[in-house]
């Protein structure tokens, strides 16, 4: 071999190593026909060298998922621990003051007589009616007006037979019921009360009685009363002291006194 054929071989070595440390440090190595279109994988290291990196294509970063926006909903109230959870509140409901009160109207009637014997002698059993407004039965006191009248017959020396004795008056009581919001109320009450006496249907003059009077009355008494969807049944018994009786002047004060006793029954409504 001739010095220039040596030359040669070493100019042809040295360009191909060259070529091929270019080629592996190339980090975008050119496509060969057989890689299908893929970068040619880098010739393997040899033992003993460290082998290149790999360059890695950037990965996008993955988004967060998309929420959706918070449904506004009333505050809570939350009790502390360890005790109970508050109670709803229940909506007060608006009672009219008068039904808070409560008021009764009734009217009815009843049998009463003289207490004392002599007038209970000169009389016969009579008839009682009224009519009554009470205020307060819905309270454990309560007031009574009335409009109180009676008839009876009399049977007296010097009067006609048909005569009758007819008493008209006003009462007011207080009232003590048992009970506010029963189907049953009991109660017991005491008052005043102003009567006028007259004679009707009196076709003769007598001569040992008058012809009207006027007494003072102080009833007492004890009823019970039945409610039921404004429905009022009410029945008492009464006794009544009376003040003031002349209606026969020659009894003496004991025996002409004008005391009555009476039991009557109402009915009406409750408002």
């Amino acid at each position: 071999m001739s010095r220039l054929e040596k030359a040669l071989g070493g100019a042809v070595i040295a360009v191909l190593a060259a070529s091929s440390s270019a080629y592996g440090d190339d980090p975008n190595p050119p496509l060969t026909p057989d890689s299908g279109g893929q970068p040619a994988a880098p010739p393997p290291s040899c033992p003993g060298e460290p082998s290149a990196p790999t360059a890695q294509r950037p990965t996008p970063e993955a988004q967060p998922p998309t929420e959706p926006p918070p449904v506004s909903q009333p505050p809570v109230s939350q009790a502390p621990v360890g005790q109970p959870a508050p109670q709803p509140v229940a909506e007060e409901v608006y009672v009219p003051w008068y039904r808070r009160v409560g008021f009764g109207f009734t009217v009815g009637g009843g049998v009463d007589d003289f207490a004392r014997t002599a007038m209970r002698d000169l009389t016969d059993i009579g008839g009682s009616w009224n009519a009554r407004l009470t205020i307060g039965t819905h309270s454990y006191i309560a007031g009574e007006v009335s409009y109180i009248g009676s008839a009876q017959s009399v049977d007296f020396f010097g009067l006609g037979t048909n005569a009758t004795l007819v008493g008209n008056g006003v009462q007011g009581n207080l009232r003590v019921n048992m009970t506010t919001h029963s189907m049953f109320q009991p109660y017991i009450f005491g008052g005043g009360a102003w009567r006028h006496y007259s004679l009707s249907n009196n076709d003769f003059n007598a001569f040992d009685i008058n012809t009207s009077d006027d007494v003072a009355e102080v009833p007492v008494g004890a009823g019970i009363a039945f409610n039921y969807a404004g429905f009022v049944i009410d029945a008492r018994g009464e006794y009544r002291w009376a003040f003031g009786g002349d209606m026969v002047p020659s009894l003496t004060n004991d025996d002409r006194a004008m005391d009555r006793w009476g039991v009557s029954g109402n009915v009406g409504f409750e408002f």
